[in-house]
């Protein structure tokens, strides 16, 4: 089996596999993947075709494993399982950390990876909030600095380079709350060939009036593409705010990680970006 890393010649194989398993991702996402210094991507290749891809954003000591994926005639000969364990032994980080389906969960357990949180995929077509109160401004390239700060606050992940591709792409859809001259809250999103996704949304109390708050103030700005959000099993309180905005659960997803335990996710992290990014 040749597993090699990947080029910016693979981007559109990549975003070809993506399809093909049906995932959101665009063709820059897939180039921003294999282009970064801060991500490590992988395939396997078999007579000169990419048939399978797997991957990690590094944010210093951990590694979130992303894009695992099999082309669907080469499955069942063990391809993901050996380009995880070439992710282990070569990416050095002490955590490493994947979002998982229940059924692909059983894949990774047996490697080692054990579960430390669920999630849930929702989407809205389209979503329907009541107006708040709250003022709600534009985000900008020049708050890079303090929005990066507050995500290391509340996830502990350094993914300023995260922000700035997603700040630099999709500025459209960035929103923050400020008070006293400081940024309280924000919001990011992202534009997917499927769906929009209204995502790393935080604040810094864990305040849930400033989180729906970019919420509702994010809904309108997609016309055309339905709109998702990953939201934490446990906080029951965005739960259900998000089914009263017309958000319908239709994916269960498992956090898993191996080696050293991370740091849990802080009570200002309300909606999360996802396994391709973290």
């Amino acid at each position: 089996m040749n597993i090699r890393e990947m080029t910016p010649a693979d981007a559109g194989r990549l975003y070809e596999l993506a399809g093909l398993v049906g995932w959101n991702q665009t063709l820059e996402d897939c180039a921003f993947l294999i282009n970064s210094p801060e991500c490590r991507m992988i395939c396997v290749e078999e007579n000169g075709e990419v048939i399978a891809t797997a991957g990690a954003p590094v944010y210093d000591d951990v590694g979130f494993i992303n894009m695992v994926i099999v082309h669907p005639d080469y499955r069942k000969r063990g391809i993901a399982t050996s380009m995880i364990r070439y992710l282990l032994d070569n990416l050095k980080v002490r955590t490493f950390r994947l979002h998982a389906t229940p059924a692909g969960s059983f894949v990774y357990s047996k490697i080692g990876f054990v579960t430390t949180r669920t999630m849930s995929y929702f989407v809205a077509e389209p979503p329907k909030f009541a107006p708040s109160s709250i003022e709600v401004e534009p985000a900008t390239a020049a708050d890079l600095e303090e929005l990066a700060a507050l995500d290391f606050r509340n996830c502990g992940l350094r993914r300023k380079f995260l922000f700035e591709d997603n700040l630099h792409r999709f500025g459209c859809f960035a929103l923050k709350i400020a008070g006293d001259g400081k940024i309280a809250a924000f919001a990011l999103g992202r534009r997917g060939r499927k769906q929009r996704q209204i995502a790393a949304v935080e604040t810094c109390d864990g305040d849930w009036e400033k989180a729906f708050a970019l919420i509702a103030a994010a809904a309108p700005r997609e016309k055309e593409l339905p709109t998702h959000m990953i939201l934490f099993d446990a906080d029951k309180e965005a739960v259900k705010r998000a089914e009263t905005g017309g958000f319908s659960k239709v994916r269960e997803l498992i956090e898993m990680e191996y080696g050293v335990p991370g740091m849990p996710p802080g009570a200002g992290y309300h909606a999360i970006f996802g396994g391709d990014f973290g």
